[in-house]
């Protein structure tokens, strides 16, 4: 065995079949070839028949440029043997198959949590904190009160992702331990699907998933064919059609299948799941002993793991990928994690909170130290002048003689204000605002009016709900600015019905006149040319597909299945013109033309690409014998294959069906080309040898299968054009609307042609009449540049009130991005209202997203529905997912995700606005909250002789910012609302305040970090005050340390809760509820510490029989709060925003002068 296939499959020495010292009875064993890329002789099947013949990738491969991927590919073939060999001791190997998607283990639990969330800064920062209370001087606080707020905020994460492992592990057990059937010496066994290796036979059964990626053997059907449905792969919940090699389709029982031998050479494991290249060397056959022959594997021979198996009683596969290695561990991701914007800006609150806090450090180890070395250097001078008293000893005995003070006690004075000033940054606001996010998206999924109607795999309308992916980005859905939009299927509804024929020159309307090409076929009076158009062009749309043709059990009538919704579309409309697709095998194709079945030998099949945008099939007549070519495509790919000849094609003919095809368009159809050619044997034969010489590829299959195909697809004959309605969904046009209403700018990207986009994006109100198109042309970057220059000129000359709409074909994006003019475009685009970009690539629409989230640094939002936008999805800051035909890749893609179009109004208006507000007030109330406590602890400084001694009792100091004040936050953030849902959807202007600041600014943070000032302020000058004028307890005795611990703890948090209130505009039950909990449990703290002597022993009872106690209670917070309360009522008087004078409105009000000045305005005319 050659060094260069040492990656195998299996950590074992492969068994090469040549190796098996007992061969079945009946079985010849012969020498394997060497693998691909060192034997330059092969044998291929030809007609049934093995023929020696150079390796056709052999000489060809030296002079191509392939990726570095490619080439590893070629040089490490995967490599599995068939059937599995057990280990030298007699054992075939187990867990092969596990799968893992699980983030943790038992063992790895608690070092990886703890590593993932001591990444963030702010976590690392309370842990050195928290180590700082055993250094020198830290002792000022507990260590419990500096460990446990930390530890709060760990095990909560840890519970979060303990819950979500679990889970993860419940899912792996079941898929792990689920029972699988395998065949070994020609005898079914059942075994633990972890435990299927990989050139194991397996048996799946009809509506039973495959436990592993397998090459289909055979099946109950006798051309070996079977149908797989790969919804949780892809979430296309249409069957795919998967063939068996012809040579092995007849092997259908286990004795058989069992005798086989040889090995499989591919592709390494990868996550494709739209291509496959490999091949299978077979050395035992059942039956006697053959050459060892050579068959190319491709995409229609694999099945994929959870796939599962449709219409069809039994297949039987070789297992090519196990486990970890199949298509579908290859897809598992966790997913990117995307941050918010509002995360982002809020780590700048932290830097400046950070900042502060080494202010407020620095500011008291040296007002401390000062202070030190004054008392030192004042007792030095009264010794000297012999002013000592005996006072003085006492004190000196008490706490020890006076001293400058050194590194060691300023390390110690460090050590206690930084223990202390920690609080400045919230520790509780992380964790509230991930509880908060985690409700928020719970509440989305069950956001009833987002639940649209599907059709499910019974045929039954179910509502589906929408489904959130993500919950990092809920607040950023209120900010967007861009939106880019696919067309079909997200702004259409993807279900297609045929409009129009066109043959020839003629248009045959089934819209309007269902059958009426069918009434002319069959007419007796049809001219021979005519009769012979109409049937190619009915021949070749019904020959030239995938469909699956399925007889419904229930309804007796014929189901196409296909995975192209246009095939079906094009399909039923045939059959309502009596050309009905009876049946389809490998070999055949039975066409019923009026009554009559014509049985048509399927030859070849070229199929559909994005980059092709075109099929073919090359089939042989049943009536003369001769080759024909059938293709259909996109007009701007069909119409540069047709024929020059003038003969062969009129160009006045040409002309006509370019006129209708342009019709069509504009009236937001769907157009395809329809051609044809007849083949020489000749022709066929030279084809055929370089279809298979590229199927048999290694390297560059896809490439040379595309090459192949273009040099058969030319010189067509033109036949038609067939147009399909896809009509937009519902409320499509209002949304739209709406969203530019908003400020939001929409580009559509599509890939169909300019005409359809332009009419679609005219009936969906994206183009309306006030606006002016302006098209962008050009074949090279010089004419390019010159239309964008004069379309820049044309926009400085257009009037204020008309607004622009760019268009821009996909050939010229091309130019664009290769001529480096994509600035010049998008500074035009910036300028626009909307842009419309047609016959654009998936790639296109990619760099098209990337390129203004990058350059202009605005938040944008893509949504699409098909695989061919989910790189559109994930380029932008918020990826939305329609559920549509068109499988779940762009749903798996998404952060967000739902049934219809008109849905993303709310998501953004109601969702997000709400998130916005939610979450910027937390976040500013977390700040605030602590601001105003940790100043009370500064402020304290200057009577506690800067000691590091905490102003507060040590548990309240804990429990402060974990308890007392965080549960009302997360309840108001989660149910604030300060307008209703309808105001917010009648009131564009509503979200366009968003993004003007209106809920974040520095203004704002100002006004908070002042309003935290002067609280701390206010209530510590008021505490410190009536406790300094020696203030008597009911025993005639001051009021000590402990008591001035309560006369702050207690108005601090009835002001905090004060201002809470005040910033709610929505009040529920459990707000009310929420805030009697915290004083309570507040409350129920000081008597417990006192009862328990953790403090002054009866303290509780001490303070509140105080009437200076109550009096601080009620007018220490009023004081407080009252620039607070003045400021709010002068704001909602002269200058409240929108959603104030909407909501005083809806509530019957208008004692706001701007709500007046708005309703002489006529803004709530409406």
């Amino acid at each position: 065995m050659p060094d260069s296939l040492a990656p195998l499959s299996r950590s074992r020495s492969p068994v090469l079949p040549n190796q098996i010292s007992n061969p079945p009875n009946g079985l010849t064993t012969t020498a394997a070839p060497k693998p691909y890329g060192v034997n330059p002789l092969v044998q291929v099947v030809e007609n049934g028949s093995p023929v020696t013949k150079p390796d056709p990738t052999a000489s060809s491969t030296a002079n191509i440029n392939v990726s570095k991927e490619k080439v590893t590919a070629a040089t490490e073939p995967w490599l599995v043997n068939f059937p599995d060999q057990p280990s030298p001791k007699g054992k075939h190997a187990k867990n092969a198959n596990y799968i893992k998607t699980t983030k943790y283990s038992l063992l790895t639990f608690l070092p990886l949590n703890l590593y993932n969330q001591f990444k963030r800064f702010y976590n690392l920062y309370f842990l050195v904190a928290a180590f700082s209370v055993f250094l020198p001087g830290g002792d000022t606080l507990s260590p419990i009160s500096q460990v446990l707020p930390l530890v709060l905020v760990l095990i909560v994460n840890a519970i979060k992702e303990i819950i979500e492992d679990y889970l993860r592990w419940r899912a792996d057990q079941a898929a792990n331990n689920a029972p699988a059937i395998i065949v070994r010496n020609g005898k079914r066994i059942s075994i633990r699907s972890k435990d299927v290796n990989t050139g194991d036979i397996v048996v799946v059964t009809k509506n039973k998933k495959f436990p592993v990626d397998a090459v289909l053997i055979s099946s109950s059907y006798e051309d070996g064919s079977c149908f797989i449905q790969t919804a949780e792969l892809d979430g296309e919940t249409s069957l795919k059609r998967r063939g068996a090699l012809q040579e092995l389709a007849g092997m259908t029982s286990d004795e058989i299948v069992g005798r086989l031998g040889g090995f499989i050479e591919s592709e390494q494991p990868n996550q494709r799941l739209d291509e496959f290249e490999g091949r299978l060397t077979l050395t035992h056959t059942p039956g006697g002993g053959t050459a060892s022959t050579v068959y190319p594997l491709t995409l229609n021979q694999l099945m994929f793991r959870g796939a599962t198996l449709r219409n069809t009683d039994y297949a039987y596969g070789i297992v090519i990928y196990a486990g970890r290695n199949t298509k579908i561990m290859k897809n598992f991701n966790q997913g990117k994690v995307k941050m918010s914007t509002l995360e982002k800006r809020m780590n700048h609150l932290i830097v400046a909170a950070f900042v502060f806090n080494l202010f407020l450090l620095v500011t008291s180890s040296i007002f401390s130290i000062f202070r030190g070395r004054f008392i030192y250097n004042k007792e030095q001078a009264r010794i000297a002048a012999g002013l000592t008293q005996p006072m003085d000893y006492a004190i000196e005995w008490y706490l020890g003689p006076a001293s400058t003070p050194g590194v060691y006690t300023s390390v110690k004075i460090i050590t206690s204000f930084f223990a202390m000033y920690t609080y400045v940054i919230p520790i509780s606001l992380f964790v509230s605002i991930e509880i908060v996010r985690l409700i928020q998206v719970t509440f989305m999924n069950w956001d009833g009016k987002m639940a649209g109607l599907q059709v499910d795999a019974d045929g039954k309308e179910v509502l589906v709900p929408m489904k959130a992916n993500n919950s990092n980005l809920n607040e950023d859905l209120a900010v967007v600015e861009y939106i880019f939009s696919d067309k079909t299927g997200t702004l259409t509804r993807n279900l297609m019905k045929l409009s129009n024929w066109y043959i020839g020159s003629t248009d045959y309307c089934e819209m309007n006149n269902p059958g009426c090409m069918g009434k002319v076929l069959n007419d007796s009076l049809l001219s021979n040319e005519d009769a012979k158009n109409i049937g190619l062009f009915a021949r070749c749309v019904g020959l030239c597909n995938t469909v699956l043709p399925q007889r419904d059990d229930r309804t007796g009538e014929t189901v196409y299945e296909a995975q192209s919704p246009d095939e079906s579309a094009l399909l039923q409309g045939l059959a309502g013109d009596d050309v009905i697709l009876r049946s389809r095998t490998k070999q055949t194709v039975v066409l019923n033309i009026l009554g009559k079945d014509e049985v048509y030998d399927h030859l070849a099949l070229m199929d559909f690409t994005s980059d092709r945008k075109r099929m073919s099939v090359v089939v042989r007549s049943p009536k003369d014998g001769k080759l024909m070519l059938f293709c259909k495509g996109a007009d701007n790919m069909l119409l540069a294959r047709l024929s020059k000849d003038a003969t062969v094609n009129p160009p006045a003919i040409i002309q006509q069906a370019e006129d209708a095809l342009s019709h069509y368009s504009n009236s937001g159809l769907r157009t395809l080309v329809v051609g044809w050619k007849p083949l020489t044997e000749e022709e066929y034969s030279r084809f055929k040898h370089d279809f298979e010489a590229a199927e048999q590829a290694l390297t560059d299959r896809t490439e040379r299968i595309a090459a192949a195909c273009d040099s058969i697809e030319t010189d067509l004959i033109y036949l038609g054009c067939t147009a399909i309605e896809d009509r937009l969904q519902d409320q499509v046009s209002e949304t739209l609307d709406y969203l530019l209403k908003c400020g939001i700018k929409v580009w559509l990207l599509t890939g169909d042609k300019q005409e359809t986009a332009i009419n679609i994006a005219t009936s969906s109100k994206l183009i309306q009449a006030d606006m002016i198109l302006r098209t962008v042309s050009g074949a090279n970057k010089r004419d390019v540049k010159y239309s964008l220059e004069r379309i820049k000129a044309d926009m400085a000359n257009t009037p204020e009130n008309r607004r622009n709409v760019l268009v821009v074909r996909g050939e010229t994006l091309t130019t664009v991005f290769d001529g480096k003019l994509e600035l010049d475009l998008l500074a035009i685009g910036q300028q626009c209202a909307a842009v419309v970009c047609a016959r654009m690539a998936p790639l296109q629409k990619a760099m098209v997203v990337d390129l203004v989230r990058k350059k202009l640094k605005k938040i944008t939002l893509a949504i699409g529905d098909g695989a061919n936008d989910v790189s559109m999805i994930q380029a932008a800051h918020i990826g939305v997912g329609i559920m549509g035909k068109e499988g779940n890749q762009a749903v798996r893609a998404a952060d967000y995700a739902f049934a219809e179009f008109r849905f993303l109004k709310r998501l953004i208006a109601v969702h997000g606005r709400y998130s916005y507000l939610r979450l910027t007030g937390i976040v500013y109330h977390s700040f605030y909250k602590n601001l105003a406590f940790i100043m009370i602890q500064w402020g304290f400084g200057f009577v506690s002789g800067w000691s590091a001694q905490i102003a507060m009792e040590q548990l309240f100091f804990t429990l402060f910012n974990v308890f007392y004040t965080s549960l009302y936050p997360i309840v108001s953030a989660v149910f604030e609302r300060d307008v209703a849902e309808d105001k917010i959807g009648e009131y564009p202007q509503l979200m366009k305040e968003i993004r003007t600041g209106v809920f974040w600014n520095w203004w704002k943070a100002c006004q908070t970090t002042c309003s935290a000032l002067w609280h701390a302020l206010v209530i510590f000058g008021s505490v410190y005050y009536v406790n300094s004028e020696g203030n008597l307890d009911h025993q005639g005795r001051t009021n000590g340390y402990w008591a001035q611990c309560y006369f702050l703890s207690t108005p601090l948090l009835l002001t905090v809760v004060w201002k809470s209130v005040t910033e709610t505009k929505h009040f529920i039950v459990l707000t009310v509820f929420v805030i009697g909990a915290s004083l309570a449990l507040n409350t129920a703290t000081m008597a417990i510490v006192s009862y328990f002597g953790y403090a002054q022993v009866g303290i509780f009872y001490l303070e509140h029989v105080l009437p200076a106690y109550y009096l601080c209670m009620l007018l220490v917070p009023a004081m407080a709060m009252l620039p607070d309360v003045g400021f709010k009522y002068l704001k909602r008087t002269y200058g409240a925003s929108d959603a104030d004078i909407i909501s005083e409105e809806a509530v019957g009000g208008g004692g706001s002068i701007a709500s007046s000045e708005m309703r002489e305005l006529g803004v709530f005319d409406a």
